[in-house]
């Protein structure tokens, strides 16, 4: 079951109910992913201010964004709706990495975790404690964020609880390739547990 990425508590209650479904009608075990994009920094402001300056030159909060504002009551998809409700308002904070602004400038998909590697960690913690087991994690550029992820992050995944045990044990980790004609990095980290 995957779901982009919410706060903690939404999916939780969402993903209860689903796992209770496949479980009761199905006789299925259901896994959770989340869907991030993701920018780890050394530190928190300077990852917050690269987050915002994303968004930087669209339109202000609250306002119709060509990409949301205009065509949010013309949405079908419910996971596009929630993400749209994430910045209705002009929240585009949601706890301390929890980032909403790539919703105004993409459909889809539209959070982005957000800080120190810490920070981050400790937000991908949470979303372990609701029940995710697989996180599916972009960037970009590309190559610069596998390479932040690989050296920020990837070194603290071994302290992450995963279905009680550690994840040097129970990860695969999809991590940056070269590819060999051109020398251009690519990545789209995959981290899941294999249980």
């Amino acid at each position: 079951f995957l779901k982009w990425g919410e706060p903690p508590w939404q999916i939780a209650e969402e993903y209860e109910e689903v796992k209770k479904m496949a479980r009761e009608e199905h006789g299925r075990d259901l896994r959770l992913g989340v869907r991030f994009h993701i920018l780890v920094r050394e530190d928190d402001a300077q990852a917050k201010e690269e987050a915002e300056s994303i968004i930087a030159g669209t339109a202000s909060y609250g306002e119709s964004s060509s990409v949301t504002g205009e065509v949010a009551g013309q949405v079908e998809s419910v996971s596009q709706q929630r993400m749209n409700a994430m910045t209705a308002e002009g929240r585009l904070w949601h706890g301390p990495a929890l980032f909403s602004g790539i919703n105004l400038v993409r459909q889809g998909a539209g959070t982005m975790l957000v800080g120190s590697p810490g920070v981050v960690a400790d937000a991908m913690r949470e979303y372990i404690d609701v029940g995710a087991t697989t996180f599916i994690l972009s960037g970009w550029p590309h190559d610069d964020e596998a390479r932040n992820f690989g050296k920020y992050l990837l070194p603290l995944l071994p302290s992450f609880p995963c279905v009680g045990r550690t994840y040097m044990s129970d990860v695969y980790a999809t991590l940056p390739f070269r590819l060999p004609t051109t020398g251009r990095m690519y990545a789209a980290p995959t981290i899941e547990s294999t249980r």
